[in-house]
């Protein structure tokens, strides 16, 4: 598919669910690169990286069950801005509030639990664990810079 299509998708998609189409562009860029058949050694799929249980926690939210394949675009991109949108409750924060947005990708990666543990100085097992696993800029410098690194990384992004 078109990057320009993939962009047109990820935007309507945006749209629908009430989040930024930069932020979705954004995380879609950095999770996948705009490239739909994108998989992780974690078992992530499409353009948003989506793993089973981030899938499961916008059935469960939104009360609507997944129409398509996690793998086709239109619906990878759907739950990819839904959970976006709950990773945003999750911190406490809205997805119009570019600021939060860092904060809302790195729930969106590691879980909002961690991100709160991250922001008291409360690095643990689980938090170490969560870091480590996402073997990318952001993991340098380990768990202290980790929220530092995916500041850089979401707003660099074009």
């Amino acid at each position: 598919m078109p990057q320009a299509n993939l962009v047109d998708l990820i935007s309507s998609a945006a749209d629908q669910t009430g989040v930024p189409r930069r932020l979705a562009l954004r995380v879609a860029k950095l999770e996948s690169n705009l490239n739909p058949a994108a998989r992780s050694s974690a078992g992530a799929a499409g353009l948003f990286q989506l793993l089973p249980a981030a899938i499961a926690d916008v059935v469960q939210r939104t009360g609507k069950r997944v129409a398509g394949s996690v793998t086709d675009p239109a619906t990878n991109a759907w739950i990819g801005c839904q959970y976006l949108r709950i990773c945003a409750t999750y911190v406490g924060r809205s997805v119009d509030d570019q600021a939060a947005w860092p904060l809302i990708y790195a729930a969106y990666n590691i879980g909002a639990g961690n991100v709160r543990k991250l922001q008291r100085g409360d690095v643990d097992v689980a938090v170490r664990r969560a870091v480590a696993a996402q073997a990318t800029i952001f993991s340098r410098g380990g768990p202290l810079q980790y929220l530092a690194n995916v500041e850089t990384a979401i707003l660099a992004v074009g």
